[in-house]
């Protein structure tokens, strides 16, 4: 180990380089091209900068240092600050409405790491208001609020209280008319507008509502409005405020017993309610129960993979490879291959366990698949030349998951599998057996079970299964190869032996034939099988038999289905436009007929002119904004020269778009140079001014550098000297930890940021007049250059640096990276951008003026990750090796938090490098599938019919309920919704895009004459209900499921007609008035 002062190197590296370009883009700034003339994103080292930057302020950085030096924790330090601000302290605030506010946002900053939008856009504000009772303290949420998290939001009602404690106002006293309507308010939300992850039963929401001593209160966010109880006093609208049920539910309901340990922390009163809440029910057993869960909302295309704790399912193996934990996840590579390429590298599953949901990648060092040929044969780890020939899939293979998945999710361990590695640690200094007469040797000397290399699959059959298999095998004479007839066959696909079948006879060669004798104890052993008639538990009647223990390698089973295909795309908004440009509906440059657009206007001092930018056109002063121009654009700005100057300085373009409209407060677009440049390099814009690449996060905490397609010299240059064992750096197959703030990307990613280098040299020399910086001559130029990296409910970024590629498509980083950006590896995607494209091209004067606008904005970029400001799932992952008191620990299914096992929150005070440790190790990073069939697959019956064809070889599904389930879970809600939607729709004019909630009688638009159309036709009601029907028929589903499509078809057909087929268009004839 090293001590974390050897990374002092790395970060100086890091923030020299990024200071480096902070400076070149001040400067550059300079010249007024940009909304501001200065960078206007602030730098911050550790959370008290953060703080400070995301709200605006200043005062706090050095007492939330000095107690932190004091040894205090974060959250016990948000609320002293929360009380010192409220109390007039630090920022100095006299007004005590605003203080109160502040003090609030303060302490909702510290608990989220100041990387969150929760204190800026999910609590909207902080009012002190008043009733006929007297004062009171309102806190008003809006829909970012469940960016924070269930906890975080929950303890905005409590930094509440203490700013309203410290003020001396009142408690506040809900009347019973605002009780039923909060009530009626939270099933509405749940039930028409978005599900909630915890609805607590009507009586709880109640007595939480009775029982706060500070209103909750929110901003109306939904067009529905309560139905029993409007025109409530204490509340300003009748619709539905969603940020209240979020934070009654989803926080102070579901995390009620974390709160209250806060409230006995702080030793205040008038908490007691959260002691009479009902609460979620939590089993005390710690039995590992079948959670079937993960299969509800199942999605056509989308294949499951395996029920709930099914035979044959995943295998649960323990386990940190590199490119597990945080809830990321191993398969077998092979595995990857037979589902049909579904499931390829950072394609996101739903998990029956542990967590919801997991990022996949491939591994090649675990236990493979077994799968059944068309011919009857069954072998383990099929080569790719007989994949096709697979007829059944008797057996996934293993599912690498870390005990931290656990610990995190709170999930019982399930019981391990006998594995090699168990075995080592039975069998101390002990080298692996060659063969199976070495493994019966070992296991006979030391009393120990058999190598699980030699031993089946017993406990997937039963006793009298077992009894059947040894009176067939007792008759034979030759044990060398054996020869049985076909009645066995379902026996031997179930234990997992490999044979071949031919003739209906099926042969089992020698070394099989071995393994399966050495497990029934030859000869005897067979006897003993088939006269003991009072075992009961067969893995105790084999030991008995086979002279020497007889371990459990199947563990447990684990079920899965197919979540989100994998992500690595650049971002481009709708339109794909190059520029923050108004051009009305036509959004093309060659197209812009005169539309009407709404674009700021300045003044210049000097010149007299007025112009859309903040820079003089004419004399190249700053110009002064006098408001926001709506009409013709061309009557502010000539934009026919604009373009020919354009086509004159930089040369033509295929494509140069601009946007709809600018959502921002003062409609500022952007230089239009800028977006023809873009243009010129294929580049779109963000709405913040950036140029983004989206891709999955995956975990990776070690890479060889020849699996990230860099050279060792290359590494050395960045900063990497030793491997993660401590070893010098000479080999490109030698293991090193990843830092962690580098990144490895996919190729498209380094080939999109080579291009957005090129686009920011571009810029830099053309309109800012000065050198290129990044000089690219080929996208692996991009090595070691900085990026932001930025996940979308956050308002800050991270540096990140840029070290290696591959062809997955994801974002391999630490898992500290991934936890400073509050994410873990469950299916989140996150983007990635250039640092000085930040610096240079993002304005907070370009984001929406609507709540939610400063999400996925760099209004604060972290420099330095420092591990005890991250979120505190990272802490979780194990970095030590399980012992054996961990394996037993499995066996019982204890709580992860029973077991002893070295984790990362153990060391934060001693943080060291290397850190993580590794189990198993992959021979080969990238294997397998690298883009999924459901992105592969053109159109929707392409999709469903390759997903039915995988998962009828699939041994662990039940094909009638899966059918059922597709049926139930997507065509149902499509086709209800599509019915529903068209009874309702609008019609649209296809060419000025006005909107009828009736056509006028004429069938025309009456603004410009054009053609009118539906928004739902015929083809999307019944694009699945054909499908769906035929399904139900060919998998013999339950009646009631094929009656209920029958009556749709009715329906359609009394809608539309039986002969309207050839009537698919979009317009007024598609319909047929009856």
């Amino acid at each position: 180990m090293i001590d974390m002062d050897y990374l002092k190197n790395y970060y100086e590296l890091l923030n020299s380089k990024a200071l480096e370009q902070f400076q070149i883009a001040r400067e550059a700034r300079k010249n007024g091209f940009d909304p501001e003339v200065d960078v206007e994103i602030s730098l911050a080292r550790d959370l008290a900068d953060r703080v400070e930057s995301l709200l605006n302020i200043s005062g706090v950085k050095e007492k939330m240092r000095e107690l932190e030096s004091q040894g205090m924790a974060r959250d016990m330090i948000a609320f002293e600050i929360t009380k010192m601000v409220a109390r007039g302290e630090l920022i100095g605030i006299v007004d005590r409405e605003k203080r109160i506010d502040m003090a609030v946002r303060v302490g909702t900053a510290i608990l989220t790491d100041g990387v969150l939008v929760a204190p800026t856009e999910g609590i909207s504000k902080v009012k002190i208001k008043r009733s006929k009772d007297g004062e009171y303290v309102a806190i008003y949420y809006s829909g970012p609020i469940r960016s924070a998290g269930g906890t975080a939001a929950a303890l905005t009602v409590l930094l509440a209280d203490l700013a309203r404690r410290e003020n001396r106002i009142p408690e506040y006293k809900a009347s019973d008319r605002e009780v039923f309507r909060i009530v009626e308010e939270v099933n509405i939300y749940d039930r028409d507008v978005a599900r909630l992850q915890y609805k607590p039963p009507d009586s709880d929401v109640e007595k939480i509502v009775r029982g706060l001593t500070v209103q909750v209160n929110g901003e109306p966010t939904e067009d529905l409005e309560v139905m029993n109880y409007k025109g409530v006093d204490t509340v300003e609208t009748d619709r539905i405020r969603g940020g209240v049920p979020l934070v009654l539910c989803e926080g102070i309901a579901q995390k009620s017993k974390k709160l209250k340990k806060y409230v006995e922390k702080l030793k205040i009163d008038g908490w007691d309610f959260l002691d009479k809440l009902e609460g979620i029910k939590i089993s005390v057993s710690s039995d590992v129960k079948v959670d079937a869960s993960y299969l509800e909302g199942t999605v056509a295309g989308r294949p499951i993979i395996a029920y709930p704790s099914a035979k044959g399912g995943f295998r649960i193996r323990y386990g940190r490879s590199m490119t597990n934990g945080l809830m990321a996840k191993n398969v077998h590579y092979k595995t990857l291959m037979l589902l049909g390429g579904f499931i390829a590298n950072g394609t996101h599953i739903k998990i029956e366990k542990p967590g919801k949901g997991a990022i996949i990648t491939a591994h090649d060092n675990i236990h493979p698949p077994v799968v059944r040929l068309k011919n009857g044969d069954v072998i383990i780890d099929p080569p790719e030349e007989l994949l096709d020939q697979v007829d059944r899939i008797l057996f996934l293979g293993d599912i690498l998951t870390t005990y931290g998945d656990f610990l995190k999710s709170n999930n019982p361990l399930s019981p391990s599998p006998y594995v090699e590695e168990w075995w080592a640690l039975d069998n101390p200094g002990v080298d692996p057996p060659r063969d199976c007469e070495e493994a019966y040797r070992i296991a006979k000397n030391n009393n120990t079970p058999l190598y699980p290399k030699y031993v089946l699959f017993w406990r997937n059959i039963q006793i009298h299964d077992l009894k059947r298999l040894a009176s067939n095998l007792i008759e034979l004479q030759d044990y060398s190869e054996i020869i049985l007839d076909s009645s066995v066959k379902d026996i031997l696909e179930n234990i997992y032996l490999p044979h071949r079948y031919i003739d209906g006879k099926i042969i089992i060669d020698r070394f099989y034939s071995k393994i399966l004798m050495l497990n029934l104890g030859g000869k005897e052993g067979l006897r003993i099988i088939l006269e003991d008639n009072q075992e009961t538990d067969i893995l105790k009647l084999l030991t008995k038999a086979a002279g020497v223990i007889i371990p459990d390698v199947v563990g447990s089973y684990v079920g899965a289905r197919m979540g989100r295909p994998e992500k690595a795309k650049e971002r481009e908004m709708d339109g794909s436009p190059n520029i923050l440009f108004p051009l009305g509906m036509q959004r093309d440059f060659k197209r812009y007929d005169g539309e009407d657009v709404e674009v700021a206007r300045f003044k210049c001092k000097v010149c007299g002119i007025n112009t859309i930018y903040p820079k003089c056109q004419k004399c190249g002063n700053r110009t002064v904004f006098i408001g926001t121009y709506q009409g013709k654009l061309n009557q502010i700005y000539d934009l026919n020269s604009e373009l020919r100057r354009l086509i004159q300085s930089y040369g033509t373009v295929e494509k140069f778009k601009g946007v709809k409209g600018l959502f921002s407060k003062n409609k500022i677009p952007e230089y239009i140079d800028k977006g023809y440049i873009r243009a010129k390099y294929g580049i779109p814009v963000n709405k913040d001014g950036t140029s983004r690449f989206d891709a999955i996060n995956i975990t990776m905490t070690h890479f060889r550098p020849k699996d990230i397609n860099v050279s060792v010299d290359k590494l050395k240059e960045l900063g990497y000297s030793i491997d993660y064992k401590g070893e010098p750096l000479e080999r490109d197959d030698q293991i090193v930890e990843l830092y962690l703030q580098d990144i490895i990307v996919p190729r498209a990613a380094l080939d999109y940021l080579y291009r957005a280098g090129k686009f920011i040299d571009d810029i830099l020399v053309n309109i800012y007049g000065k050198s290129p910086y990044y000089k690219f001559k080929s996208p692996e130029d991009v090595i070691g250059t900085l990026v932001i990296t930025q996940s979308p409910h956050t308002s800050a970024g991270i540096l990140a640096r840029v070290i290696g590629w591959t062809d997955v498509n994801g974002i391999m980083a630490n898992p500290f990276l991934h936890a400073a950006k509050r994410r873990n590896v469950d299916g989140d995607e996150d983007s990635i951008f250039l640092l000085l494209d930040g610096f240079l091209n993002f304005s907070k004067h370009y984001l929406e003026s609507k709540t939610g606008g400063q999400m996925d904005a760099p209004i604060v970029l972290i420099l330095n990750i420092n591990p005890k400001e991250v979120d505190d799932e990272v802490y979780n992952i194990e970095i030590e090796t399980y012992n054996l008191d961990f394996y037993r620990a499995t066996l019982g299914s204890k709580m992860p938090s029973e077991v002893k096992i070295k984790i990362v929150q153990n060391v934060l005070d001693r943080f060291s490098y290397p850190l993580f440790t590794l189990t198993h190790i992959q021979d080969r990073l990238v294997r397998g599938p690298l883009v999924s069939a459901y992105k592969r697959l053109d159109n929707m019956k392409d999709k469903i019919d390759e997903e039915l064809n995988v998962m009828k070889k699939i041994a662990a599904i039940d094909m009638k309920d899966a059918v059922q389930r597709i049926i139930n879970d997507h065509f149902f809600p499509d086709i209800y919704g599509n019915l529903r939607k068209f009874s309702k729709q609008e019609f649209r004019c296809k060419k000025c895009n006005a909107k009828y909630r009736r056509p006028p009688l004429s069938g025309r638009c009456l603004e410009c004459g054009g053609e009118l159309q539906l928004t739902i036709t015929k083809g999307s009601i019944q694009k699945y209900l054909d499908i769906a029907i035929k399904l139900a028929d060919e998998y013999q589903i339950d009646p009631y499921y094929l009656g209920r499509l029958k009556l749709i078809k009715m329906s359609v057909e009394s809608m539309f007609g039986q002969d309207s087929e050839k009537k698919q268009g979009g317009g007024l004839d598609g319909i047929i008035v009856k």
